[in-house]
Parts: C-alpha cells; structure tokens; sequence
C-alpha cells in the first residue's frame, strides 16, 4: 500500500475521535489512568519531558498508532534592548526521571500514547504544543502553554591587585500566570566543561566563592553572589584574562528541580605577557622601587619596551628595553620611582611589542605615606 492511501486512511479513522494533550506535573512509576496525574499548563525553555496524547474512543486497528508532537513559539519573540553583559541561558536540565513507558489503555476505551519532547531554548512567552499522527501533517490536537524561565542575569568584573571579582545579579522575572515564589538552592560558577584546555584553566586558577547563594525570591527582586578569580601562576595570569566560564542555578518549580545555565568569557584581552608586582609601601618624596616581574609565553623569541608613565608617581626611567629568547621565561627589574602624593595610586605602566601595547591584567597599585618623623 502507498503512503498516500494509508494517509487517507488514518485520517479517515481519525477524523471523529476526541485527542487531547496532557502534560503531567510527575510521572510515578507505575500508571493505571493518566486522567488522575496532575497536570501542568507550563513549560521551561530547554527541559526535556514526557507528555501524554490522549484518544477518546479507540478502535482496536489504532492499538498500534504512534504519534509525535512539537512545541513552537505561539508568539513572535520579543525583541528587546539587552542589558549590556546580559547572559543568555544556554541549556536547561533538570533532575526528574523519565521512564520508558508503553502505550496505556483505559477500560473505557480511551488510550494514553506516551511522547518524550524538548522544549525550544527560546525568549517567548508562550508555547503551543501539537501532536500529529504520522504521515499527517495535520494536528490531531493542540495545547497552549506559557514560558516559566524566571531568571534575567547580568554581570560585571572589578579587578584587585591580586584577582578578579566577578559579581552576577540575578533578577526574578515570573509570568503573571505563576503564583509562587521561585526557591534558588545554589548558584555556583566553574570553567566551561566544553573548554577544550578546562584541566589547564583548573590548575592555574581558582574560583572562590565569597557567600552562600541560597534564596527564595519573588517577582522583581534582585540577588547577587560575587566570586573571585585568583590565577594561582604567571600562566594563570594570562589564562584568566579568557577564561570560558559557567554559571549555573539550581532552582525548583512545583517540586521540579532545575538547572539553568549561562556560559560567558570573563574577558578579551589576548595576551602572551604578564606584568605583575606586589604592592608596596612607601614615603612622600623618598626615592623607592618596586619589583617588577615580567614573563613571556610566546615561544619566538621577542623585544619588548617597558614603558612607564609619570603622574603622581613620577619614573626615574621612562622606558626599558627586555629581551626574551622564546618560551616561557620570566625576568625581574627593579622600577625606580619618586612619589608626589599620599595615597593610593596605580602605576601607569605597559609593554610595547612592535605595534601592540600589552597592559597589565591586574592594576599594580603603590600606597604613599607621610614619611617617619
């Protein structure tokens, strides 16, 4: 028989029966009526679930049909001005069960024909599910949905002298349908798995969590949990300025628990040099110095300038040649200046390599004080 007679054909069969999606909030391990499971009318960007398809009336010819379903936008996306630093959710996973079921059939003739889906990762509203019997493309039945993805987050970096501090906002943005707040029971930051060099990223850096990142927000508020980067070598220095990172939340939904995850890069600067010196303490006018520690990572071997600006650090010398033989090598000089002014100030130092000029990833910082009577 050619499928387009056994196309005709199912659609006749078809035609007078009652179909109906039903999308349980659970699914136990033993089922004897879908009817009696409680029901949700929403979905999250990302998961993965099983549905039922509902049959009212069944002829035994249709015990064997098979059905499929999709999930599509039921609005246009909405286009809005993204914050700058806005982090797009990547993947949603969740740590519910989904069993292998078989088709379920009713005494009273009605069959449950079970269907595993993945909702589309996208920023709409709302969502319409439909299920077709195969060879149709024609929907048997359809059910609308409303998005529940209630988290916008943004992020921002502050440098120190010795590491990063990456803050993350996390703002909770439910639909007028929910009616419930929405539980965070961990938000947690780590290198991208899916980096290629993740065990080098991991041996040179480390991720310090500054504060426990348990909330239960509700609609409009606002968390924040803040994380410090600290490359724990010279190597670690440059690797932080792009590191690949993951920030995920473990939050619930109607005793659903979900994973939402945002990948970003903490930086852009490309460099193959780090600048780096502790800080040091010194007096108002009295000559000083500071040690500098240059290290190369670029395997050709190179000449760089250091060069130093003045200001209210004044130089002794505004410019030092450094010659590197290829590899990884690191070099060591005494920086001489004279301070003008009590406080804190940044050294306004960079390297130029040809046409290039390679900042330091963390700002080198003198504290000035009233010299000793």
């Amino acid at each position: 028989m050619d499928l387009s007679s056994q196309h005709w054909i199912n659609l006749e069969l078809t035609r007078d029966i009652p179909f109906k999606i039903i999308i349980p909030l659970s699914i136990p391990d033993e089922i004897k009526d879908v009817a009696n499971l409680e029901t949700r009318d929403w979905l999250v960007p990302g998961e993965k679930l099983i549905i039922f398809v509902e049959m009212g009336r069944c002829i035994t010819s249709l015990d064997e049909f098979s059905f499929y379903c999709t999930v599509t936008d039921a609005e246009h996306t909405p286009q809005f001005k993204r914050r700058q630093r806005f982090l797009s959710l990547s993947s949603m996973s969740t740590k519910k069960h989904l069993p292998n079921l078989s088709t379920i059939k009713v005494d009273d003739g009605r069959m449950y024909f079970p269907v595993r889906i993945q909702v589309p990762n996208s920023t709409t509203r709302r969502y319409v599910v439909s299920a077709f019997c195969l060879r149709n493309t024609t929907p048997v039945t359809q059910l609308e949905c409303y998005s529940l993805q209630p988290f916008i987050v943004t992020w921002s970096k502050h440098l120190t002298p010795q590491s990063i501090i990456v803050l993350l906002s996390i703002k909770c943005n439910i639909p007028e349908n929910w009616k419930e707040n929405i539980p965070i029971s961990a938000a947690n930051l780590k290198f991208n798995e899916s980096a290629e060099d993740e065990q080098l990223f991991s041996k040179s850096i480390a991720i310090i969590k500054t504060a426990d990142s348990s909330y239960t927000l509700s609609n409009g508020d606002v968390a924040s949990v803040a994380f410090t980067l600290k490359p724990l070598s010279d190597e670690g220095a440059i690797r932080v300025s792009k590191m690949p990172l993951s920030f995920s939340i473990s939050w619930k939904a109607s005793e659903i628990e979900y994973v939402a995850t945002f990948p970003f890069n903490v930086g852009k600067q490309k460099s193959d040099l780090v600048i780096s010196a502790p800080m040091v303490k010194c007096e108002l006018l009295k000559p000083s110095s500071i040690p500098l520690r240059i290290t190369n990572m670029k395997n050709e071997p190179r000449k760089v300038d250091l060069c130093f600006g003045s200001g209210k650090i004044q130089p002794m010398t505004k410019r030092q040649e450094i010659d590197f033989q290829g590899g990884f090598e690191a070099k060591s000089i005494e920086f001489g200046f004279i301070p003008l002014c009590i406080g804190e100030h940044k050294l306004k130092i960079w390297a130029e390599d040809g046409e290039d000029s390679i900042y330091p990833m963390f700002p080198i910082c003198l504290s000035v004080e009233k010299p000793q009577q």
